[in-house]
């Protein structure tokens, strides 16, 4: 098993904003398009039966001058929930997301994640240090690594 090139992951993903910024060498850069805060409990069981997912707000961008093309989300420290811009489409594949580097030199990481499959929603939990994060919309801050 070996990492797939950039320009073959590419291939396997909908939804990107800059293709040739995107891609790199082995991996492809995943895109924040919206971030909600978690908010209540929930519950894991053995059989998913009282399986509760917890409540999710989805926090706006705000643009610094209204003839900002982009907004920023100023993030505080805790837990969140970011939805990326792009769809999988791996089928047979396996797929990991890390978190890109410039993600964790600004304090906030999330677990890596292993995908397989279709996804047209692709979701991961982000942990903000307790002095908080600025992230812009469209910006890369995870890594999907695709091994063939």
């Amino acid at each position: 098993m070996e990492l797939m090139a950039g320009n073959e992951i590419i291939e396997h993903i909908g939804n990107t904003i800059h293709k040739d910024t995107q891609q790199n060498d082995h991996y492809l850069d995943l895109t924040v398009k919206h971030i909600f805060l978690l908010s209540g409990k929930g519950a894991v069981d053995f059989g998913g039966s009282d399986h509760i997912i917890r409540p999710r707000k989805e926090i706006p961008p705000q643009k610094i001058e209204t003839e900002d093309e982009y907004g920023w989300w100023h993030l505080t420290g805790g837990t969140y929930l970011i939805q990326f811009n792009e769809s999988l489409e791996l089928g047979n594949l396996a797929g990991i997301i890390t978190p890109h580097t410039r993600l964790l030199n600004s304090g906030a990481f999330h677990a890596p994640r292993i995908v397989t499959g279709n996804m047209s929603v692709v979701e991961i939990h982000l942990m903000v240090g307790t002095q908080g994060i600025d992230i812009k919309e469209n910006a890369r801050v995870s890594s999907l690594y695709v091994m063939k």
